[in-house]
């Protein structure tokens, strides 16, 4: 008899899954209940609250037939389905304009299976990687005034932290089968978590960030450790100064840069898709073969920049300035212009041939 044998949700106010097993005649239906939202959790002498970009739920089964298995589901969420032999995996992700996952998927159903062999048996597991994370508010950690460079990879160092060390390899787990099987355990994965989350620990990471001098972002990210290429996809660049920065390459997916100042910045190739730069001065910066797809730009400055490549499909440009910028062989289908800047009638049809949609047009 098939039926739930372990559950562990480990942040219930953020992500609480819940699998339910129906007889059906021969078969089995399964139905899933899913609640998306925020959840507080205690860092050295304060405490962080944290909520979702992004996240995967997989399905892994044994000894089991499933002919049926619900490809997308829900509302207020955006799902990719992706499956093949034994597995089958939901990706997640917030609908255009909004920030997080916030909403409740109630009771759908999600298989239809057959018990094929004498250990039926479906592990379900819902995973974050760090880039998926953010926190949306702190208390009693810093001070208000904090400098918005040390405030960036302070976020992601603590996003890192609590990653590697609460969270680990699943947000939620649940297993379901005929006999039961216990999970992983790992005491000295517990020890280790417990050193690197003591309030004098967290107490001085956040010491040494304050005290230095410098406010200068790379120097920063060194300080604490963590690269600035690979490392701050879905942090909050709010306000920083990152003029003339060096960030070629860098993987910045769903990243805030909102009111940033990003002059003469280096993001060739760099990933930057379903970002907010809204606001942000990107004024001479070198986009060129740059991922700017489904990206907020509403009211940057992009005078003189480099997007020889770019791909802006779907990216919002309204009210961007747009003077002296280099749009040679730009992905702008789907993108959205208006009020544009520096942007010649001669330009602007070019544009819309290339896909681009005109707002004022």
């Amino acid at each position: 008899m098939m039926r739930l044998l372990a559950a562990d949700n480990k942040y219930p106010e953020c992500l609480f899954l819940e699998l339910e097993i129906i007889p059906n005649a021969e078969k089995y239906d399964l139905y899933l209940q899913i609640k998306f939202d925020s959840a507080w959790e205690s860092l050295g002498e304060g405490r962080v609250k944290f909520a979702l970009k992004r996240g995967q739920l997989k399905l892994t089964w044994q000894d089991l037939e499933v002919p049926l298995i619900a490809r997308n589901f829900g509302k207020n969420l955006e799902i990719a389905a992706l499956g093949s032999g034994q597995t089958q995996t939901w990706i997640f992700t917030p609908p255009r304009g909004e920030n997080f996952l916030k909403t409740t998927v109630d009771r759908v159903f999600l298989a239809s299976f057959t018990v094929a062999g004498e250990r039926p048996k479906i592990d379900a597991i819902f995973s974050v990687r760090p880039a998926h994370i953010a926190l949306i508010e702190t208390e009693n950690l810093w001070r208000h005034d904090i400098n918005p460079n040390k405030y960036t990879v302070l976020e992601r160092k603590l996003v890192y932290l609590l990653q590697e060390n609460k969270i680990k390899n699943y947000l939620s787990r649940l297993q379901l089968g005929a006999e039961a099987t216990a999970f992983e355990s790992n005491d000295s994965d517990r020890k280790n978590a417990e050193n690197n989350l003591t309030s004098a620990t967290i107490k001085n990471l956040i010491d040494r960030v304050y005290s230095v001098a410098t406010t200068d972002f790379l120097e920063l990210a060194a300080i604490v450790e963590l690269d600035p290429i690979a490392d701050f996809a879905g942090g909050n660049f709010l306000a920083n100064n990152l003029n003339n920065i060096q960030l070629s390459g860098a993987n910045l997916y769903r990243t805030n840069f909102r009111g940033a100042d990003l002059t003469d910045a280096d993001l060739s190739e760099a990933n930057l898709s379903y970002s907010k730069l809204s606001g942000a001065d990107l004024s001479g910066a070198y986009l060129e073969n740059a991922n700017l797809s489904h990206t907020n730009l509403r009211s940057a400055s992009l005078a003189v920049a480099n997007l020889i490549g770019a791909d802006l499909s779907y990216a919002n440009l309204t009210d961007v300035n747009l003077t002296k910028a280099n749009l040679t062989e730009a992905k702008v289908d789907r993108a959205i212009f208006s009020n544009n800047e520096g942007l010649s009638e001669k330009m602007k049809a070019n544009l819309i041939a290339r896909g681009a949609i005109f707002d004022d047009a």
